[in-house]
């Protein structure tokens, strides 16, 4: 097992490729020399247990990549859909996965088909589903007040959805 104090303290993150269980896993790559996101292939449907009162959306359908990465130390992965994804039929149904420093588990993508007509994402082999985007991991203290009045005013105020198109 790896010391977590003496390991990745620079800009390298270490993947696990889990060929034994996903002969046809890939590690994420960058796809051009300035890609933002390395590209993240879907190799395999996998079970994801539902809690009792959780609602299971029918239309999702959750996947595994095979990969379990381990970010820079002060970083974390953001999971993101391709920007081709939407021409597909489907959508990562949480919008955006957050894969945590200390996470270790298969990185997971809850897929939602919206197109009933779109073939199956498999159907040729893995699927380039997403990217990986590295991000620094910025943290802050909460302290709570008593009045909402303590908070510091602004000219948006308390506008929300579209206000910002009138300030």
């Amino acid at each position: 097992m790896a010391d977590e104090r003496n390991r990745n303290r620079g800009e390298t993150a270490y993947v696990f490729v889990d060929r034994n269980n996903y002969p046809a896993a890939k590690a994420p790559f960058y796809g051009s020399a300035q890609a933002a996101g390395a590209d993240v292939y879907i190799v395999a449907e996998t079970k994801m247990p539902v809690k009792p009162g959780q609602y299971r959306d029918p239309r999702v359908t959750w996947y595994t990549t095979g990969v379990v990465v381990e970010p820079p130390a002060g970083h974390h992965f953001e999971l993101v859909g391709r920007s081709s994804l939407s021409g597909t039929g489907y959508q990562l149904a949480n919008c955006l996965g957050v894969l945590d420093e200390d996470y270790r588990g298969e990185i997971l993508c809850a897929v939602r088909k919206i197109d009933p007509a779109a073939p199956a994402l498999l159907a040729n082999g893995p699927f380039k589903l997403g990217q990986l985007v590295l991000r620094k991991t910025c943290r802050c203290r909460f302290v709570e007040v008593n009045h909402k009045d303590e908070l510091a005013t602004t000219a948006r105020g308390t506008g929300g959805f579209g206000s910002t198109d009138n300030v």
